[in-house]
């Protein structure tokens, strides 16, 4: 479902919204000192770590944002694709798909028609990175989420014009691809030799356990629940799972529910 947003401010409520300052700290600082230098990153994690979360925090969470970049985070924007909900990976549809999420984040170009030349497409698309990193001065950080299922199947050209669009916001410009396996043992080999420093040495591991989002997790699933777990429980859990967030809940809904 597409959320409007103007100034990196959802008008729909987001569960997302809700998650504290805090929450995965450390990940997102890793992140962040990679994406806000312009440089392309990989985030990484086991299924069911967390990757979609965090990647929806920077978007949605503005007291995340203000937490961790301050006034800056004014002028930074995060832009997030879930590659699952694009009805093909055709290089038209994913600069559509671009195009528009960058005019909903831009008030005054929010209800402009998307053209559908491709050549008049990619013009436009150009055009307003420009106008939001040079004119604007604006960071602009595009959030691909579940790239390893679909690295295979995306045309050369996305790869490309991502370096084009780079070129042309400098170091205003960086992308983030989230996968479960790093992607240089996914990636085409010829691929990896073009577009080395995509996916080469920007790597961040997200950490399996987060005590935050554990906590968080907790109290959701025991409101939800109406009751309480008791904290020698809570430890034996976090230990039998590792910290892993998704198992961490699974079980503790389980525990609670019987």
């Amino acid at each position: 479902m597409a959320i409007k947003q103007f100034n990196n401010t959802a008008i729909e409520s987001r569960f997302e919204a809700g998650l504290p300052n805090d929450y995965r700290k450390s990940d997102v600082e890793r992140l962040l000192r990679l994406v806000l230098s312009g440089r392309f990153s990989q985030l990484i994690s086991l299924p069911g770590g967390g990757k979609a979360t965090l990647l929806k925090l920077l978007v949605y969470n503005e007291h995340l944002r203000k937490f961790h970049l301050g006034e800056r985070g004014k002028s930074v924007r995060f832009v997030y694709f879930n590659l699952l909900e694009l009805p093909n990976l055709e290089q038209t549809t994913i600069n559509k798909s671009i195009l528009l999420s960058l005019k909903e984040t831009m008030e005054q170009f929010s209800n402009e028609t998307i053209p559908t030349d491709p050549l008049i497409l990619s013009q436009q698309l150009k055009d307003t990175v420009n106008q939001l990193t040079n004119e604007g001065q604006t960071t602009l950080v595009l959030l691909f989420d579940h790239f390893d299922e679909f690295q295979n199947e995306l045309p050369r050209s996305f790869f490309q014009t991502l370096r084009s669009l780079r070129s042309l916001g400098k170091y205003k410009f960086s992308c983030v691809f989230a996968t479960r396996r790093d992607l240089q043992e996914l990636v085409d080999p010829e691929l990896i030799q073009t577009f080395y420093d995509f996916f080469v040495g920007n790597t961040v591991y997200m950490n399996l356990s987060d005590e935050t989002a554990l906590t968080f997790i907790r109290s959701q699933v025991e409101g939800a629940i109406g009751k309480k777990l008791n904290n020698a429980e809570n430890d034996k859990i976090i230990a039998l799972t590792g910290g892993h967030t998704k198992l961490f809940r699974v079980c503790l809904e389980t525990i609670l529910r019987d």
